[in-house]
């Protein structure tokens, strides 16, 4: 799922996010490593067996107190994205199917999650990392509802579509209240572009000439 870390310090060091994972109920199997033909042992969650049991955690650094969060909609749903994002944590829930994804937020010393964006699909739902908070209640976010990858701005709940048509946005690479700024293509899958898009309008302008550009913030 593109998750390589447990931990995740809230901007101000006061606090931090964490993960306990415990694999007792994961059956155990054996297979051969990459290097040497020599049996390893492993835990490893087949389709059906029981998966990891992952509690989620925040600690505060002036009491010593940690809080366990209830992040969880089923027993197997996994954690597949958490960020700090001010002093709130942003969750990327997604069910063991894979065909339902849920952010959620968290806000200080209040446990229980709360839901800012569900996606659901008969088939699949890709994972991103395109959950951008811009104000008060306030958020962008990539969808494939209509068939492609589009940017969507979540303001109290409502959802607006800012981008239509032929192509995909791969990642949201910087946004304020005023503009965002985006990876992706609109006019052929054969190049990737930086674009600008104007919140309030729905503007799009298309920023580097022809070829494939990897853009970072």
């Amino acid at each position: 799922m593109d998750r390589y870390d447990g931990h995740w310090w809230s901007p101000g060091d006061d606090a931090v996010a964490f993960t306990r994972v415990d694999v007792a109920s994961v059956r155990r199997i054996h297979r051969f490593g990459s290097d040497e033909l020599e049996a390893v042992e492993q835990r490893y969650p087949f389709t059906g067996t029981p998966n990891p049991a992952v509690q989620l955690g925040w600690y505060e650094l002036d009491s010593g107190k940690t809080a366990w969060l209830d992040y969880a909609d089923d027993a197997d749903d996994y954690l597949a994205r958490a960020a700090f994002a001010g002093t709130d944590l942003i969750l990327g829930v997604q069910n063991r199917t894979q065909n339902r994804l849920r952010i959620k937020l968290v806000a200080r010393r209040r446990p229980r999650a709360r839901l800012l964006v569900e996606e659901t699909s008969k088939t699949w739902v890709n994972l991103t990392d395109n959950f951008r908070p811009i104000g008060e209640s306030d958020y962008l976010w990539t969808s494939e509802r209509d068939g492609f990858s589009h940017l969507y701005r979540v303001r109290h709940g409502k959802r607006e579509q800012l981008t239509r048509g032929a192509g995909h946005i791969h990642s949201i690479v910087q946004a304020d209240d005023k503009q965002a700024l985006l990876s992706g293509w609109f006019e052929t899958p054969t190049e990737r572009h930086l674009y600008a898009v104007e919140l309030d309008t729905g503007k799009l302008e298309r920023i580097t000439s022809a070829g494939w550009h990897e853009v970072t913030a």
